[in-house]
This record gives structure tokens, C-alpha cells and sequence, in this order.
């Protein structure tokens, strides 16, 4: 089953003669559905040609799933089969993008994503406790969230987020990082004493540094644009946004459609 799957789209056709009796079952599975934890909602459709069509949505696969396996619901399903319906199709599916619009919240105009290239920084941060600060000045060259299992074990987090500058853009200005190397190429500058992840340095592109995000002073001054190393994301991280999305690195990966 796809990591994501938390969509029920159920199209089926009745029997003659068994409408009213449905429609009082299909109320009470709503009111069930509804008080299950995770659920997001339901809505019903028919169409012409008598084909009828609901659609349930829950936030997660496993609510999705304590649903399916909920016991009304599956009394309801067998008495489907029995008495209800001429024929029936169940698809569990996973939203391939979404996006959302409230005119009450949203400005009007959609929110340019992946658009132009990133804004020039002018940014400092630093570590937990203080004992290291840096500064970046320059154009940004990326900015990602990574879900490989490299990063996710370093950081203690996933994803995590980071800004490509030049090496030339990067100066530390406080303290003096440990460093570790996390694969032959990869040096990662981390905090002695808190354990704070700074830097990523690879000898494959020694022109270029990555900084976390999350340890920049506002790390809304290059919001990410990409996720990357998608294949080894964990998989209770359910991509929810418009952020380009590859399976490797920038530019060892294939973007995904």
C-alpha cells in the first residue's frame, strides 16, 4: 500500500427497491465515520446513469485503516453484498499534490512557488546554546528538505532543511564546530556542546556548503523549494505541499512528475 493512502473513493450500483433502506444505513455509517479519530470528511454523488460515488478522507493511512476495519463498517459492507448492491468498486488511494484556498485567509494570488531564483541572504545563526555562530552572505544556491536516512540520523529529525550557499558566502564568526564525517565525502560541522547540526560540506562540490535552516537567526529567508532524496523518506512523512520533489539529490535525481 502507498505510504500515504488515506482516500476511500466507493462507486457502486443498487438493486431495485433497496434506495430508502441504503440511504438510512449510509447516515448512520457517516455518523460513525465522523466520530472515528483522523476523520476529515465525506461527501456522496449520483450520478445520472443511477452510479453512486462517496469519497471519505481521513489525515492518516492508519486511521484510514482503523476505519476499514471498524466493525459496523464492515457489517454494513457484508449486508451490502448481500441485500444492497448490484455491484461495487472500493479504490484506497494517496493525493498526488494538494493545495487549498480560503478566501477569508489567502491572498488572492498563488504563492510563487519554484519561481525565479532565490533571493540573495544576508542572514546569521548559530547553534542551541550559542557557543557557535556563523554568517551568510550571498546568493542562495538552494534550498531543500532532505529525507535521506544520512540527515535524518545526524539531525535526530526529518525532514531537514538546508540552504546551498558558496563556500566563499559562509564565514564562522563564534566558536569552533566538531566535525564528523558521515560518509567518505560528507563533513558535517556540529556543536560540541548542545549537538546542533551547522554545516554540510562535501568533497564532490567543495565550492559550495549547505547550512541548516533550522539554525539560522529566521529561517524564513530562503524558504525550501524541493524535497529531495524522497526514496528514503520515512513513512509517516506525508508530502502535503507543491515543493518539487526528487528521489535522489538535485543533481543526481530524476524529478518526480
Amino acid at each position: 500500500m502507498n505510504d500515504d493512502t488515506r482516500i476511500i473513493i466507493f462507486r457502486n450500483r443498487l438493486l431495485g427497491g433497496v434506495d430508502a433502506a441504503y440511504a438510512e444505513r449510509a447516515a448512520a455509517m457517516y455518523a460513525a465515520a465522523s466520530t472515528m479519530p483522523g476523520f476529515v470528511a465525506s461527501a456522496d454523488f449520483v450520478a445520472d446513469d443511477g452510479e453512486r460515488l462517496t469519497i471519505i478522507e481521513f489525515d492518516s493511512p492508519e486511521r484510514l485503516r482503523k476505519w476499514r476495519v471498524h466493525e459496523q463498517h464492515r457489517a454494513s459492507m457484508a449486508t451490502g453484498r448481500r441485500d444492497w448492491y448490484a455491484g461495487y468498486r472500493l479504490t484506497v488511494c494517496a493525493p498526488l499534490r494538494e493545495s487549498s484556498f480560503e478566501r477569508a485567509a489567502d491572498g488572492k494570488d498563488l504563492p510563487p512557488i519554484n519561481k525565479g531564483p532565490l533571493p540573495t541572504v544576508d542572514a546569521e545563526g548559530g547553534c542551541a546554546c550559542g557557543a557557535l555562530r556563523y554568517r551568510v552572505r550571498g546568493q542562495g544556491v538552494a534550498s531543500t528538505l532532505c529525507h535521506c536516512e544520512d540527515c535524518r540520523r545526524a539531525c535526530g529529525a526529518t525532514p531537514v532543511g538546508w540552504l546551498t550557499v558558496a563556500r566563499t558566502d559562509y564565514a564562522l564568526v563564534r566558536g569552533t564546530p566538531k566535525q564528523r564525517r558521515s560518509s567518505p565525502p560528507v563533513l558535517r560541522d556540529f556543536c560540541g556542546d548542545c549537538g546542533a547540526q551547522i554545516l554540510y560540506a562535501s568533497d564532490d562540490e567543495p565550492e559550495y556548503v549547505d547550512v541548516t535552516l533550522g539554525s539560522l537567526d529566521d529561517p524564513n529567508v530562503a524558504p525550501p523549494r524541493a524535497h529531495i532524496w524522497t526514496r528514503s523518506k520515512a513513512e509517516w512523512v506525508h508530502l502535503r505541499d507543491e515543493l518539487w520533489r526528487f528521489s535522489r539529490g538535485l543533481r543526481d535525481g530524476a524529478k518526480e512528475d
